[in-house]
C-alpha cells in the first residue's frame, strides 16, 4: 500500500509543478472579471476627482484625468483592448472617479464585479481621496505620494481582467501586488495576457 500512496504523491507533485509556470505566468483564468467586448467606454467623473488632494491641492480633476488616461493610453495602445473615454458619465457606463477611505494603503481600486443592467456592462475604478495622500506625477510608490499615473496602470490591468501575480517574470509585472517601477509600463507579458482575451 505504502509503495502505491508513494506513487500517487510523486504522481501529484509531477502533475503539481508542471502547472506551476502557467500559474506563475498568469495564464490560467483570472478571478476579476473580463468583459465580453473588446471595446469599452470609460468616463471621467471630474467633480468627483476634483477631491483628490493632488500635487499638494484639490480642484486638479483635469490634471488628474489627463494622467490616468495616460494609463488608459499605454492599455489601448499596446493591446486588442479597446478603449474610449469622455467626461460626461452616463448610467451605464465605466466610470472613473475617487472614493473616501481612512486606510492610507487602499489608494486606489477597481470594482471586481461586472453590473450588467440592461445588456450593458460597466465597473468602477476609483482612487483614494484622503487628503493625507497627496497623488503626484514624481517616481515614488509611497502610500503618502503616490504616482497616479503608475497606479492607473495597475488599476487599468485590474479593469482588463487582471488579478495581482508576483514579481516572478521582468516581462510581466504590471499586476504587482505592491507598487514598484514595474507599474510604470505594461510589460509584454501583461499584453500577451490581455491580447489573449480581447
Amino acid at each position: 500500500m505504502r509503495p502505491i500512496l508513494t506513487a500517487l504523491l510523486l504522481a501529484t507533485m509531477v502533475v503539481g509543478f508542471s502547472t506551476v509556470p502557467n500559474t506563475l505566468a498568469h495564464n490560467n483564468t483570472p478571478t476579476y472579471y473580463k468583459f465580453s467586448s473588446s471595446t469599452v467606454n470609460v468616463c471621467y467623473d471630474i467633480p468627483s476627482l476634483n477631491l483628490l488632494k493632488y500635487e499638494g491641492d484639490t480642484n486638479k480633476g483635469t490634471i488628474a484625468a489627463s494622467q490616468i488616461q495616460l494609463a488608459e493610453d499605454e492599455l489601448d495602445d499596446n493591446t486588442d483592448f479597446n478603449i474610449t473615454h469622455d467626461t460626461s458619465c452616463g448610467t451605464y457606463e465605466s466610470r472613473i472617479s475617487s472614493f473616501y477611505t481612512m486606510k492610507l494603503a487602499k489608494i486606489a481600486k477597481a470594482d471586481l464585479v461586472v453590473n450588467t443592467t440592461r445588456g450593458h456592462e460597466y465597473k468602477n475604478m476609483e482612487f483614494n481621496r484622503n487628503s493625507s495622500i497627496d497623488w503626484q506625477e514624481d517616481q515614488a510608490c509611497l502610500s503618502s505620494r503616490p504616482n497616479l499615473n503608475w497606479i492607473a496602470n495597475h488599476e487599468f490591468g485590474h479593469f482588463a481582467g487582471m488579478d495581482h501575480h508576483d514579481n516572478v517574470f521582468r516581462t510581466h509585472t504590471m499586476m504587482k501586488p505592491n507598487c514598484s517601477t514595474s507599474y510604470s509600463q505594461i510589460r509584454s507579458g501583461d499584453i500577451t495576457q490581455v491580447n489573449g482575451w480581447y
